[in-house]
Parts: C-alpha cells; structure tokens; sequence
C-alpha cells in the first residue's frame, strides 16, 4: 500500500526547509480571510496546533480560543472549523502555493460535486489538518513546476513534506480513518497522474483504495458528501489507468452499493452512477477472461447485462442532465454541445465512451447479411466514438477535459477521416499544451495506430 511510496522514492524525504518570505500578509481564501504571522522556527505540530502524529480530524476541540462556524459536508455530516486560521505560521511561497490550489488545482476535481468539496471546504479543513495543507501544497507546487514557476526542489520539497506527514498516520494503531485522510489521498493521486503512464507510479492509486476499504463505508453512488466525493474522484482517477493500460479496474467493485442505481436521484448522483457502469464495462470488456480474440458465453453474458444497465440509465435521467444547447458545423467533424454543469459533462464523456467500448466488444451474432451487420456495427462505433469527442472538445473546463483525455484517446482509433484524426490530434496536444496534462502518449498511439 502506502509502504511502497517510501520504499521506491529516489529522493530522500526531507523535511527541513528555510524560508523567506513576508513577515505580514493576508491571504484571501475567497471564502474567508485568515490574517497569518511568518514564524519559520516553528515545527509543523506548533504551527497547525496540532500534532503531525494524529489522524487528521476535523473537528476542534472545545477548549480551543479561536471562534468556529460549523460547516456541512454533505448528507447530514457537519463539522467545526475555525472562521480564522488555527496555525499561525504561512510563508509567503506556502500562500502563492494555497492560493494556487484553492484558483485552480482545487476546482479541477471538483468536476462532479455541487458542494464544491476540494475547491471550497477542503481548503477550510486544511487549516486544522497539517496532512490536508500539504497535499494541497504538494498538488499546488507540482502543477507550478510543470508549469515552469517553481523549481524542482521546491516542488520535491513539498511533495515529500506530505509523505512524511501522511506516512504515520497510515499506522494501523493510530485512529480510524477521517475525511481528511480520504481527501489527501485523492488529492495526492491527481498530482501523481501529471505522468506519462510509463513514468506513473501508482502509489497512490493503490494506496488510496486501502483507505477506502478500511474506512469501511458503504460506497454508493447516491453518496455525495465529504468522503462520497472522495470516493468517487478517486474511481475516476482510476479509469485512467484503465483505458491507457486496456485492463480491468484496478480495485474491487464489490465495495459498491448498487442497491439504489438506478432510483431518483440529484443529477450529481446520476453522474456517479454512471462513473460506477463505465468501470464495469472495463471489467467486462478487459478482464483477464475476456479479450479481443476470446470471449466466454458467461463474459458474453456479463457485456449484455452492462449494456443493458447503461441503457437503462440513459432512459432514467431527469431532463436537467440533458443538453441545452448541439449544433453541428459544417466545418468540423464534430458537434457541439453544451451541457449545464460538469458533472452533466462528465456522465455523458462517460456515457459515449461505455457505448463506443461495447459497440467495440460485443460480439457480432452470425446472420444472413453478416456483411450489412458488420457495417452498421461499424457506423454505431464511429458514431458513439465521435460523440464522446465532441461532448469533451465542448467543454472548456480543465478537470472535465483531464477527465476526457483518456476517453478520448482510446474511442479516436477507430477514426478512419483525415478531419476527424486531425482535430482529435490537435486538440490532445494544445490540452497538454495549455495545462501541462500528460497527453503524449495517447497522441503518439494514435499517431502510430493511424499510420501518421
């Protein structure tokens, strides 16, 4: 699990850092203010007024001094934080770096939760959870590098500042697992995925779905608060992994509750619940006893069932998730469209890439006009594939499109139009361009499956 992230670390944790910075400044954390005081003598423990050694919870004790406003994160769970930050001690490259995330790293995987939970309350969390702060510091300092605005060491230096404060609280004697902890975990796993697949770890892939198991939770898709979001981010963080690598999902779906799939629900919901079908159509379409030359009637059976269920979760959808807005351009091969929210975005990415895997997979019943029937399976093919494109080139957004890009890169081989194969092209490597997301080797696939 998490072990394995100090073993194979080439670069020594190291914690120890002198800053320079602002004696006074204010950062404005859009939601609140919080005035802080630099003091670079003070350890980690003194600085968040807690110890590095506890599991991160997030509420505050009673006899602490500084006022608190009680907070919702999601369903009936509440919690206490502080109106003003309960550390004292911000350096002014640790404010550049908190205000990154909150603008920018935060949001970007905010893409499927109403509340807003990494970019609003996660950053309010943070201010009494020291692991908290510096996954958010880490996943900050990461994209800034990439970016060209920091260092390499300082990066390195923050990255290993978190796993040298999330390491023991993984210890099994310390208490249960907090929302704290989900969240760093999921926060620390977007930043890891800013790899090429081959240079991708993995550590906290594995890692976090360990949490996950032993928070021992009931993971339903109607599950929307604090850790519900978690969870979710974390499985769509992993279908990456997925559709780059053509393998089965990487963690057991049987810690899903599917009691309620397909009952009303809030379109937030709805979003999740397809996150959950495109992760069993991997399972069915790449597991171990089914390939692409070799198909088992009970796998055979498994793709039909899946089908059915995205099927069915087409035909339920309230009309809120459907498109307000679809032209298509003469001028581009793809349509355009627009949807209300992201997480509206997000099922429907998810939705055309399910359909254009099962279109790919179930195979095809011998009839008398087989040749007509392997056309029309071709055109519902290209058909499906082109629209999980155009739903995520639609989207301007940069955590629906990092969530796109996989989706996108696996559905675009079956393109045989030069138009088709030149935007989806175009497209992946201005992504990469403009965010830094590792896009080369889908493009560099596509490149080669197309004969470019």
């Amino acid at each position: 699990m998490y072990d394995a992230i100090e073993k194979h670390r080439d670069v020594p944790i190291v914690v120890e850092r002198e800053f320079h910075g602002s004696a006074n400044m204010t950062i404005d954390l859009e939601f609140d203010q919080a005035t802080v005081i630099q003091d670079t003598s003070r350890s980690p423990e003194a600085v968040f007024g807690v110890s590095a050694h506890c599991t991160s919870s997030i509420s505050i004790d009673e006899g602490t001094a500084v006022q608190s406003q009680e907070i919702s994160t999601g369903a009936d769970n509440h919690v206490h934080v502080p109106s003003q930050a309960a550390f004292e001690a911000v350096t002014e490259e640790e404010a550049t770096l908190f205000s990154f995330y909150i603008k920018n790293a935060g949001p970007w995987l905010d893409i499927v939760s109403q509340m807003r939970c990494f970019g609003q309350l996660v950053p309010r969390l943070a201010l009494t959870s020291p692991v908290l702060y510096y996954a958010c510091l880490a996943a900050a300092a990461h994209v800034m590098y990439l970016w060209g605005r920091l260092s390499q060491e300082t990066y390195e230096f923050y990255h290993n500042k978190s796993i040298s404060i999330l390491i023991p609280l993984l210890d099994p004697t310390a208490a249960g697992c907090t929302d704290s902890l989900l969240l760093t975990s999921v926060i620390l796993r977007m930043s890891e995925q800013f790899s090429e697949i081959a240079d991708d770890g993995q550590y906290h892939l594995h890692g976090a779905f360990g949490l996950f198991v032993s928070a021992s939770a009931s993971w339903s898709p109607s599950r929307t608060d604090a850790a519900g979001v978690a969870f979710w981010t974390y499985v769509r963080e992993s279908l990456r992994i997925c559709f780059l690598n053509e393998q089965a999902c990487p963690f057991r779906l049987g810690v899903v509750d599917t009691s309620d799939l397909f009952e009303p629900a809030t379109d937030e919901v709805w979003a999740n619940r397809m996150t959950y079908l495109l992760a069993e159509v991997c399972n069915a379409c790449w597991s171990k006893e089914a390939t692409s030359t070799h198909i088992t009637s009970r796998n055979q059976e498994k793709l039909q069932a899946v089908q059915n269920d995205v099927e069915r979760w087409e035909r339920s959808l309230p009309p809120t998730f459907r498109p307000w807005y679809q032209s298509q351009s003469r001028t581009t091969p793809f349509a355009d469209i627009r949807f209300l929210s992201t997480w509206h975005t997000i099922g429907w990415q998810q939705y055309y890439a399910a359909k254009t895997m099962l279109a790919a997979y179930l195979p095809i019943e011998p009839e008398q006009n087989l040749r007509a029937l392997h056309q029309q399976a071709r055109k519902i093919l290209i058909d499906n594939a082109k629209m999980l494109c155009a739903v995520v080139f639609s989207d301007d957004e940069i955590g629906t499109g990092v969530n796109g890009t996989h989706l996108v890169a696996w559905g675009a081989q079956f393109f045989e139009g030069k138009l088709e194969q030149d935007e989806t092209l175009r497209w992946l490597k201005e992504f990469m361009r403009e965010t830094s997301w590792p896009n080369k080797t889908c493009y560099e696939k596509l490149e080669k499956q197309w004969g470019r």
